[in-house]
């Protein structure tokens, strides 16, 4: 409420007193009882974000390991370990395959909750041709490296090792991590797609 210097009531405010404290109270109820039902569905959405993060990045990795593959020459790896829930980056030096002195050699670990359920290896792919182009099928036979870790191996000539990765959470989602020929991107897909 406004008083004037001359003792009236400003016209503007005339009949506007507010709100009570009782008011109040009653519309910070309803804003409780609304989040309180609402809470846990935001938590459940979350939970479920965390198998696409963990795929985004996998995929990310994977196009990097290509093309720094491609640019500096050498053979680089993305190493998986089911077991611990990690996955990195190795590149091949003079005396077999290290880990990146980078960020992108770190161990990546799988969020709680979500876990890599297989690794599967195409040991065959068709052969691809294209007028002027000829890509030829290559077979994979090797791959687990020296320590037995599983990986997927990436060349300075761009080809991939095909391959399809599986990952779960305990929300019940999958997801799949594919690259189904050496010429293809790793990609994300739904089960059935």
């Amino acid at each position: 409420m406004t008083i004037l210097t001359t003792g009236r009531k400003n016209e503007r405010f005339k009949g506007k007193e507010g709100f009570t404290l009782l008011e109040l109270l009653l519309v910070m109820i309803i804003v409780a009882v609304a989040m309180g039902i609402a809470a846990p569905g935001l938590g459940l959405f979350t939970a479920s974000r965390h198998i696409f993060n963990t795929s985004a990045r996998f995929v990310a990795l994977a196009d990097y390991a290509r093309t720094q593959s491609v640019s500096e020459g050498r053979t680089y790896r993305l190493n998986i370990d089911k077991e611990k829930g990690a996955y990195w980056l190795t590149a091949e030096d003079e005396g077999g395959f290290g880990r990146l002195a980078t960020d992108m050699g770190k161990d990546f670990l799988l969020p709680e909750g979500v876990r890599i359920e297989s690794v599967e290896f195409t040991s065959e792919v068709e052969e691809v041709s294209v007028p002027g182009l000829r890509i030829p099928g290559r077979q994979y036979e090797e791959i687990t490296g020296e320590d037995g870790q599983e990986y997927v191996s990436f060349s300075p000539e761009g080809y991939a090792m095909p391959a399809l990765l599986r990952l779960s959470d305990k929300k019940g989602n999958v997801l799949e991590i594919v690259c189904r020929y050496p010429s293809d991107r790793f990609h994300v897909e739904e089960p059935g797609d």
